[in-house]
Order: structure tokens, then sequence, then C-alpha cells
């Protein structure tokens, strides 16, 4: 996120800052939130939305495959809502046209 790769299996954007919290939650004893901001947008691969180990399944919001810390900008709404899109507009339309599992595209 930080280095802003460009992913050949690009499929949508996200931007917003990566925002960590303690794992323990807001009761943590040393509750600090810690935020980091890139320059610019960066990319989210069709690999994170697909499963290795289920065919046909595609992941598409929160589920999608991301480090802890990638998650914590992932995660906001408005990056869920264009992933779902991707997973269906893009991956979907593909795997129909073209009558492969979402694994093989």
């Amino acid at each position: 996120m930080e280095r802003q790769t460009q992913f050949e299996d690009n499929v949508t954007y996200g931007g917003w800052s990566i925002d960590l919290h303690p794992p323990e939650g807001m009761y943590a004893a040393d509750y600090t939130s810690r935020h980091y901001h890139s320059d610019g947008i960066y990319q989210i691969p069709y690999r994170s939305l697909y499963s290795f180990n289920v065919n046909n399944l595609l992941f598409a919001g929160r589920n999608i495959s991301a480090t802890h810390i990638a998650f914590g900008s992932s995660r906001v709404m408005g990056t869920c809502a264009s992933v779902g899109q991707a997973g269906r507009y893009r991956c979907c339309a593909l795997c129909g046209e073209q009558g492969y599992p979402a694994g093989d595209l």
C-alpha cells in the first residue's frame, strides 16, 4: 500500500489511510490509534478476492485476503463497496463469458 505497487490483476482501488488499533480494542491499557498516510491511492489485486481452496468462491468487502496492516485501510466502507463491485462486475462477468472458475482467471 505504501509503495503503491502496480498489480497486473488490479480490479479496484483504495485510498483510506492505514488506521491501526490495538488488538485488545478500546479497553487496552495503552490505547493508541496509529495512522499512516500514503500519497494517493493503491490497487487491490483480483487474487485477494478469491479462495484458493474453494472453487468459484469470491470474497468482497471486509473478508478479502489482506495483512492486518493492509486491513487497517481496506476495511472502510467505501473500499468495501468498491471491492464488491469489482468482484461482481469485473470478475463474475469474465467467468461467465469465458466459462472459467474464478481462480482460473
